[in-house]
């Protein structure tokens, strides 16, 4: 019986009861509240709906169109999906000025991914982040080659920044670089925050200054992290942890110039020049092979070779399927690892061999005695650690059955033995009969022994059911169609045959004097019906109608007897097997206790839960259908011809995945090329040798693949190279330039201000420019005045000037009086106007006057009236 447990009760009183009574009231009102404020909303509109109404018009239209510009930024062009199943990793650059901590901070992430730590760091580093999303690490030098080839491939750029120094000169040009290929997503991590004590004004405000200032260079909100401190030689793990996380769920969006040119970002470099060529000539030029991933330099080569290989960091399986919820944290074993610059990868596969990471000469890393080993694959070390071949090792094994045994070692068993030839005998015939018959015999007596183990646990009708098997069974031979359709290419018999095991040395050999061990028996096939072989039939002409009739009725449109007909003996067959379920029903079996129901009702039932079910389906099919129809339409009803095209896209996008879904990679190359995320080894030739001398696995090497459009030789490249120039055209010729001398005019000056100048700025020496006939000049008589005429002359002269004097006073004088006049008159007009006004408003006063007492009089008569009317 199982034990009742004690059935689990609330508390109903202390400090968590009440707070838990506290927050079902607090709840209960709120909902109270919320229905009453509905509701008098709602009669608050029916009653005053100009209220609720626009007030502003042009506010609203504002807003309107702004929601409007809104919408329509964030709707795209839907493209179709091509990017495949298994993209290539993504590519996070660590940017920033010398001695601002990227080493340190690409270590920390690479640990906190990988739980590996890295000493030297050269190259890209290929980590696995997640079930579906791979990383690659790059270091950007700090000079301007490694930017621009940075800023051109980087899905995501970490721009570090020193807290204490600020922004330097090699962040604002690296954002200037990257905003020409299409500005990548950028993250700021500020470094050097230990510098500054802890709780400090000043690290407060330091921190919003230098984001803010971020914000202007990238965009309002951009993320800016801050490494608080370094513990142990390493960035606190807090930290760490927070930027790995937001790296592994960012999105990204592909930049103008990765979605133009597809590009292979190498990882791995191999010099495959002949060694004897290299010493012979070291100054010549090499064959290399550079790996890496499929995406989307020294020069311009033509590629010589190209070749997929296995992915050395593939992404980790779907584990789904065997568990009932796949996990989304990686194993130890899933968290891969690969950086062939730095010295790690362990076992990489090529074309055509297998290099295995020893750490010696050839790798990519200077030697260095005090340097700590870092930790190599176990089965990698167990190589290394071989010092004998595996044909030494197997003939050197020893087995040992027993403690008190001897060991038996390989080499004392093999012994070279001569091969006896087999002739065929009647000897050999009963010897082999014999051995025959004692293996049946030994077959019988197991069978015997099972019989009677199942006999005690077993029913009395099972008895002897295996060999009554074997006796039953009659093994059926497969039949040779493409022989028969196509005919025997080897029709040579071959006599004689006897096929014996290849590994029999030694008939009669033991093992430890113990085991005899087991061979095949010889088959001797002498004299033997060879079925291999197909025996040629008798053809036929079946034109003839004679022949023809001979296998008419072997077709179902022949005429068949009545007791062989098909259509009669199908429907006996019905009616037999329905009487039979009449007669017999619902049955038990007594020895086995099983019961066995009418299968008619069984089936009838089963008929019917699949009839409902299909109705089932059908009505959520069609309710799910409506339901999709309602909410699309109410979500955005100007929706309905992006919802098209997205279909479209989506339509396209299956249809290019199913094409080549179950195709093998070698012939899918052939179709579509290499695909982004597959990894492939490029080979090249006739690179220079100072490539391989001074090469330097910092710098990013990528192979980028030219588009059409940039493959093409101008019209303007074929002439600049033949030096042809094109023929000017006449008028856009610049013609000499013709400056005649400018002869600037006199400056004239009135005679009037003449006069009112003084002395010393009247003009003395200047050409009378009045316009005179000079002949008229010529012909005037001079006129000699008499010293009392000259007098006379004076005089008048004198009376004029006073006489324009006092004409110019009196002007003066009467334009005052015109003004002041002028001025009165205003007065005058306004005083008149306002006069006016009081008189029409005392006429208006006593016109009204005049009405009202009009009114009342004719008020008063008509009530008299009324008042007569009704006495009468």
């Amino acid at each position: 019986m199982d034990e009742k447990h004690k059935r689990f009760r609330k508390q109903t009183t202390g400090v968590k009861a009440e707070r838990r009574k506290q927050k079902k009231k607090q709840e209960e009102n709120d909902q109270t509240n919320t229905k009453l404020s509905s509701s008098t909303l709602e009669e608050a509109k029916r009653r005053n709906p100009k209220a609720f109404s626009i007030q502003n018009p042009i506010k609203a239209q504002q807003e309107f169109r702004r929601t409007q510009d809104l919408k329509e930024k964030r709707i795209h062009l839907p493209e179709v999906d091509r990017t495949p199943l298994e993209p290539p990793p993504v590519i996070v650059a660590l940017v920033g000025p010398a001695k601002v901590g990227k080493s340190l901070l690409m270590k920390c992430l690479i640990k906190n991914f990988t739980r590996q730590k890295l000493t030297d760091i050269r190259g890209p580093v290929t980590i696995v982040s997640g079930r579906k999303r791979r990383i690659t690490f790059i270091e950007c030098r700090n000079d301007i080659n490694s930017m621009i080839d940075a800023a051109k491939i980087a899905d995501l750029v970490l721009l570090l920044i020193d807290a204490k120094f600020g922004f330097e000169m090699e962040t604002f040009e690296f954002l200037n670089v990257a905003q020409i290929y299409g500005l990548p997503r950028v993250m700021g991590v500020l470094t050097h925050m230990d510098l500054y004590k802890k709780m400090n004004k000043q690290l407060n405000k330091r921190k919003t200054q230098l984001k803010h200032r971020f914000w202007t260079e990238i965009y309002q909100g951009a993320k800016l992290f801050l490494m608080s401190g370094i513990k142990n030689g390493e960035y606190i793990q807090r930290d760490v942890h927070n930027l790995a996380r937001f790296i592994s769920v960012m999105k990204f969006k592909p930049s103008t110039w990765k979605t133009t040119h597809p590009f292979v970002v190498a990882d791995r470099m191999e010099d495959l020049t002949e060694p004897e060529l290299i010493r012979t000539d070291p100054l010549c030029n090499r064959t290399i092979c550079l790996y890496g991933y499929v995406r989307g330099c020294c020069g311009d080569y033509k590629l010589n070779n190209i070749s997929v290989l296995p992915d050395p960091c593939t992404l980790p399986a779907d584990r789904s399927t065997k568990t009932k919820q796949a996990r989304r944290v990686l194993n130890e074993k899933e968290r891969l690892l690969y950086a062939p610059f730095s010295g790690v990868g362990g076992i990489v596969y090529d074309k055509d061999a297998v290099y295995i990471e020893l750490g010696g000469s050839h790798s990519h890393r200077p030697s260095n005695n005090n340097e700590k080993m870092r930790p190599i694959n176990e089965y990698v070390s167990n190589i290394l650690s071989t010092k004998q071949t595996i044909e030494e090792k197997v003939a050197s094994s020893q087995l040992k059955l027993f403690a008190d045994s001897e060991p038996i070692i390989v080499e004392e068993e093999q012994e070279i033995k001569r091969r006896k030839m087999n002739f065929e005998t009647e000897d050999d015939e009963e010897q082999e009969e014999e051995d025959i018959d004692e293996q049946e015999e030994e077959d019988e007596e197991e069978d015997n022994d099972e019989e009677s183990e199942q006999e005690e646990f077993g029913n009395s009708w099972k008895e002897n059911i295996s060999k009554k098997f074997a006796i039953s069974y009659v093994p059926s031979k497969n039949i040779n169609w493409t022989k028969l359709v196509y005919g025997d290419s080897n029709n040579k018999t071959n006599k004689n045959l006897s096929l014996e095991d290849i590994n029999s040395t030694n008939n009669d050999s033991e093992v430890g004097g113990l085991f005899h061990i087991s061979r095949q028996k010889k088959i001797h096939v002498n004299d033997q019906e060879d079925y291999t072989l197909i025996k040629q039939n008798e053809k036929y002409n079946w034109n003839f109608d004679e022949i023809s009739n001979l296998i008419r009725d072997c077709f179902v449109t022949g005429k068949w007897e009545k007791e062989k007909d098909a259509a009669k003996l199908l429907a006996e067959d019905d009616a037999m097997s329905d009487d039979d379920e009449e007669l017999f029903g619902d049955f038990e079996d007594l020895e086995t206790g099983e019961t066995n129901k009418d299968e008619k009702e069984d089936n009838q039932m089963d008929y019917d839960d699949d009839e409902e079910k299909t109705k089932l389906e059908a009505k959520k099919a069609k309710l799910k259908s409506l339901f999709d129809a309602e909410y699309d339409q109410s979500k955005d009803p100007d929706s309905a011809y992006l919802d098209e095209l997205k279909k479209e896209v989506e339509i396209q996008t299956k249809l290019n995945r199913s094409e080549f879904e179950n195709m093998p990679d070698d012939m899918r190359v052939l179709y579509e090329g290499y695909r982004p995320g597959m990894y492939v080894r490029c080979e090249l030739t006739q690179i220079p040798c100072e490539f391989i001398n001074n090469f330097d696995a910092h710098y990013i090497i990528i192979l980028g693949g030219m588009p059409i459009t940039e493959c093409h030789i101008s019209l303007g490249q074929i002439k600049r190279d033949m030096n042809i120039r094109n023929e000017p055209n006449i008028d856009s010729l610049y013609k000499p330039i013709e400056r005649k001398e400018r002869v600037f005019r006199p400056l004239q000056i009135p005679t009037q201000l003449q006069h009112d100048l003084p002395f010393h700025l009247k003009p003395k020496l200047t050409e009378n420019t009045t316009m005179k006939d000079p002949i008229e000049e010529k012909q005037r008589v001079a006129v000699v005045l008499e010293p009392q005429e000259k007098k006379m002359a004076d005089i008048m002269k004198m009376f004029t000037t006073v006489y324009k004097d006092r004409l110019k006073a009196k002007q003066k004088t009467q334009t005052n009086r015109n003004i002041q006049h002028q001025k009165q008159q205003k007065i005058q007009e306004l005083k008149r106007l306002q006069k006016n006004k009081q008189l029409k408003k005392v006429v208006y006063k006593k016109l009204g006057q005049m009405e009202s007492r009009k009114n009342k009089k004719n008020i008063r008569h008509e009530k008299q009236t009324n008042n007569d009317s009704i006495d009468e």
